[in-house]
């Protein structure tokens, strides 16, 4: 599945909360994910810090970022997602 970071879009949102009792910040990032229609959809990647922001492209998922659920299903890791640029040519990097 093709994952993309647009241009103007880069930037990630800053979310401030507490958790536990302690103040808490998440840098979240809005990406697009292409699923087969027409117009692809946006979903947000959370980052610790903003340095972790991926920057203009095109990625996949990497292999590694799926895991069993609870029920024996496929899922996607919560934290442990990574994504893997995409060549001009289409081949990972």
């Amino acid at each position: 599945m093709l994952i993309q970071i647009l241009p103007r879009y880069e930037k990630p949102t800053i979310k401030n909360f507490k958790s536990n009792g302690k103040d808490m910040t998440i840098f979240e990032q809005t990406a697009y994910m292409h699923k087969g229609g027409a117009f692809p959809e946006p979903f947000k990647i959370g980052h610790q810090n903003a340095a972790d922001c991926l920057p203009v492209g095109d990625y996949n998922i990497a292999p590694s970022s799926f895991v069993t659920d609870n029920f024996g299903g496929l899922a996607l890791s919560k934290y442990d997602t990574t994504f893997v640029p995409v060549l001009d040519d289409g081949k990972k990097l």
